[in-house]
């Protein structure tokens, strides 16, 4: 399902309209070209859109409801692209019944625009241990020195949450202030559970950053791209 701010309700229809089965019969029939099935076969997309404050968490909430959330469920959000493989094959493959999250390895030059995590365990087994969301430089530099930089991470926009975890996370929609965040409520969450850490080096297109992000040393090409 795909969660939206009312304010798309337009675009919503539309894509209501082109991803059912009539709507790629039309295009088949104007254009007269086969574009091949837009989805697999058996998968139906739902519009769903978001009830509640406006925020990241809020939308989580909105398809946990969705999917009655008895079960684990997978998010992504939808500014961040991924190439193959896909990270969320990675996620399934994790410890059912347990928040899982996907994180890089860190790189200072990204911590002003992420979540960074500090981690613990040995490779492959790491926990999430506490997430300082968007560090302002200093706040960086000193997760740097007290933790080392080979155990912090930055957090990835996918993540394989629990029916307790989204009962827990409920009571974060109304704050004392500040917008709530599915990051943040993380943090909360792994201070007296597990969260595990699924590491990734997959290429992703950040849109809110207009940037290509890649394993250790790449660079961030620009992009001429634009997100709502």
């Amino acid at each position: 399902m795909v969660v939206y701010h009312p304010y798309y309700e337009q675009f919503a229809a539309w894509a209501r309209q082109m991803l059912s089965e009539h709507g790629q019969a039309r295009y088949t029939h104007l254009t007269g070209r086969d574009a091949g099935a837009v989805l697999p076969l058996g998968l139906a997309v739902s519009f769903v859109p978001q009830r509640g404050p406006y925020a990241d968490l809020t939308s989580v909430i909105n398809g946990a409801d969705h999917f009655c959330g008895r079960r684990d469920f997978y998010v992504a959000f939808a500014d961040n692209l991924y190439r193959s493989p896909n990270p969320l094959m990675a996620l399934s493959a994790a410890i059912a019944d347990q928040v899982t999250v996907l994180a890089r390895r860190y790189r200072p030059e990204l911590a002003a625009s992420h979540g960074v995590i500090t981690a613990t365990g040995p490779p492959g087994q790491q926990l999430l241990v506490s997430l300082v969301e968007k560090p302002s430089p200093a706040q960086a530099q000193a997760l740097e020195r007290h933790h080392g930089r080979r155990n912090l991470f930055l957090l990835e926009g996918r993540a394989r949450l629990t029916a307790t975890f989204t009962s827990f996370a409920r009571s974060r929609l109304t704050p004392s202030g500040g917008e709530p965040k599915l990051s943040l409520a993380l943090a909360a969450w792994a201070r007296t559970h597990p969260v595990h850490i699924v590491e990734t080096t997959v290429d992703v297109i950040d849109l809110g950053a207009l940037a290509t992000l890649g394993g250790p040393g790449r660079g961030m090409p620009r992009h001429d791209i634009a997100s709502a």
